[in-house]
């Protein structure tokens, strides 16, 4: 029985509190340089340094001294001791158990977003992030900086933005540009952000695509482009997770929108012996999306083919520069393969049968 008062086991608690910063303070920008037992944070006025370990820090100046958790609250912006815990849990490659549920609750009232301080100059990590790392078209970064989608913090990371059709910004997800090899890079929402208000690219159809992150929505963009598609036709929504609260919202704001084509992540070898799903989060959320939204839409859903688990990793996998002609040859039209709710109960089998709904075909 977890009796601590955090979404977090106690075994989660102790991992977090084990786990060095050094990464994660390097991923924020900060240049460390090794000085017998501590690595002393350079050009920083006030004489910062973190323990070799990076389970500790102090303050020359000031005296201060913390842990790694306070660490991240205190000169990494990070506002909430819970967000700063997840972020050592995933640099440890550790999955907070919470995170493998899909929360629908209602949310709870916000105060005003705090967004990141934004970069004043040219936004160079998160050019080479998006459209080198990630192989993001540069259209389609331009439309979304453009849009005020995106945008790069002080720390050089990219904060993705969540928006009212009033154009104000409700919601923001930070991913780190500085990857170290062997460690994931840390991602979080900003504080008090509105998970009813997710990332997207706006298109004027009546079909909403449907994803997970905004870098899987964002290559799924390109991907249409690649094909010789019209990108910009689409909309395209990312839901900061798995949980509906953003689909439901924008399907209330607008009307428009006939045809829902899901797009989440298919963990795919997470099948038990009987290739019964187990803990394949994303395609579980799909089954009870398509009961819950196929009396009023025609829904779908598309998966990058075996072995890619998102559109992200099917993107980066096949524009690698070996494959990047045989991909334009392709078009890359096997990802528009929509599933129908019904081929959706054959991957699924013990699942209930849906209602015969038709799907479209690009």
């Amino acid at each position: 029985m977890n009796r601590n008062n955090y979404p977090f086991t106690q075994d989660e608690m102790k991992a977090a509190y084990e786990t060095s910063v050094l990464d994660l303070a390097m991923q924020y920008g900060y240049e460390l340089k090794a000085e017998r037992n501590v690595f002393r944070v350079k050009n920083y006025s006030g004489g910062l340094y973190i323990w070799s370990n990076g389970l500790g820090w102090y303050e020359h100046d000031t005296g201060e001294k913390g842990n790694n958790v306070e660490f991240l609250i205190k000169y990494c912006g990070i506002q909430k001791k819970t967000e700063a815990i997840k972020m050592l849990l995933i640099c440890a490659n550790i999955t907070p158990s919470r995170e493998l549920r899909i929360n629908n609750e209602p949310p709870k009232p916000k105060g005003e977003i705090k967004l990141p301080e934004t970069f004043h100059g040219t936004f160079g990590n998160l050019y080479w992030f998006l459209m080198t790392k990630r192989c993001i078209d540069k259209d389609v970064v331009y439309k979304c900086l453009y849009d005020r989608s995106i945008y790069q913090d002080i720390h050089r990371n990219v904060v993705f933005c969540g928006k009212d059709n009033s154009g104000t910004i409700k919601y923001a997800n930070v991913r780190g540009t500085v990857e170290i090899k062997g460690k994931e890079p840390f991602k979080g929402e900003v504080l008090n952000s509105d998970k009813k208000y997710g990332f997207r690219i706006d298109g004027t159809s009546d079909r909403l695509f449907v994803f997970e992150a905004p870098i899987d929505a964002m290559s799924h963009a390109t991907l249409c482009k690649l094909s010789g598609l019209d990108w910009k036709n689409d909309t395209r929504l990312a839901l900061g997770g798995t949980s509906d609260l953003a689909l439901k919202q924008y399907l209330s704001d607008n009307p428009r929108i006939r045809q829902i084509i899901f797009c989440l992540d298919n963990d795919y070898y997470k099948f038990d012996k009987n290739l019964h799903c187990w803990n394949n989060v994303g395609q579980n959320a799909i089954l009870k999306y398509v009961e819950i939204y196929k009396s009023k839409y025609v829904i779908g859903r598309s998966r990058p083919p075996v072995p890619y688990k998102d559109f992200n990793e099917y993107l980066t996998g096949t524009l690698h520069p070996e494959f990047a002609q045989q991909c334009r040859e392709k078009a890359c039209q096997c990802f528009m393969q929509h599933d129908s709710p019904e081929k959706i109960e054959e991957f699924f089998p013990q699942s209930a049968q849906p209602e015969a709904v038709s799907t479209m075909e690009v």
